[in-house]
C-alpha cells in the first residue's frame, strides 16, 4: 500500500451493511481500512479497497443469508443461472466489482482488493488524503 501521489483520486464506495452479526474484523464495513493506489495514465488516480480477510467482504459475522457475489471468491457459475439478469453488466453480472490480488511492496501476504468494473464508472467517488 502506497501513498498516492497528489491530485484527483477516485473510489468506489461500499454500499453500508445493515444486517445483523456484524463481522469482528471490520464491523461490518466489508473493508479494511487499507487501499492501494492505482496510478492510471490518466487523471484521476483509481484508490482501491482491501476486502476484509475474516468475513471476505460481506460484512457478517456467520455467513447465513450472505449472497455469492457480495464475496471476494464469488465465482459467476455459482449464481443461479434463472435469475433474470438482463440488465446487468456482462463482465461483472451486477457486481459492479471484481476481486484482484494484490500484495504490498517488500510484503509476502496477499490482499484480495475490490476493484471497480467499468461500468461503476458513474459510482465513483471523489475522495482525498
Amino acid at each position: 500500500m502506497s501513498s498516492a501521489p497528489t491530485g484527483r483520486r477516485q473510489r468506489l464506495p461500499c454500499p453500508p451493511y445493515e444486517g445483523p452479526a456484524r463481522c469482528p474484523a471490520c464491523a461490518g464495513a466489508r473493508i479494511t481500512g487499507a487501499v492501494y493506489s492505482c496510478t492510471p495514465l490518466a487523471v484521476p488516480e483509481l484508490v482501491v479497497d482491501v476486502l476484509c480477510p475474516i468475513c471476505g467482504g460481506c460484512g457478517r459475522a456467520t455467513h447465513d443469508g450472505c449472497q455469492p457475489d457480495e464475496h471476494g471468491e464469488w465465482d459467476h457459475d455459482d449464481q443461479d443461472d434463472d435469475v433474470d439478469d438482463t440488465d446487468a453488466c456482462p463482465s461483472c453480472r451486477g457486481r459492479r466489482w471484481f476481486p484482484v490480488q494484490g500484495w504490498t511492496d517488500g510484503d509476502a501476504d496477499m490482499h484480495t482488493l475490490r476493484m471497480p468494473c467499468g461500468c461503476a464508472t458513474t459510482l465513483l467517488v471523489e475522495v482525498t488524503w
